[in-house]
């Protein structure tokens, strides 16, 4: 277990996390290591907090860089296929 488990993150602690992610471009290994939290605290917390993410290099392990286009696509085929049930459905009422 990891010595910060469960604690509240502090504002000093959270600007040392952005400095270190952004400026100094740490491994959130490393990041992790020196906050004393899991590397998916580190991770959640730089994503909850909005902090720019290289893509390039994909350095936020386990999160998807294409998940906006993901969502987008899975919202466009929830639109499509509601409006072919709305078809679909006024057909068998009104057939054409």
């Amino acid at each position: 277990m990891y010595y910060r488990y469960g604690y509240k993150w502090t504002i000093p602690e959270i600007l040392q996390l952005q400095r270190e992610y952004e400026l100094l471009k740490m491994p959130t290994e490393e990041i992790a290591l020196l906050h004393k939290r899991s590397e998916n605290a580190i991770i959640f917390k730089v994503e909850k907090e909005g902090f720019r993410h290289d893509e390039d290099n994909n350095r936020v392990y386990g999160i998807s860089p294409n998940l906006g286009s993901i969502m987008t696509m899975t919202i466009v085929g929830i639109c499509l296929f509601s409006l072919y049930i709305s078809v679909y459905s006024l057909n068998d009422i009104y057939p054409m």
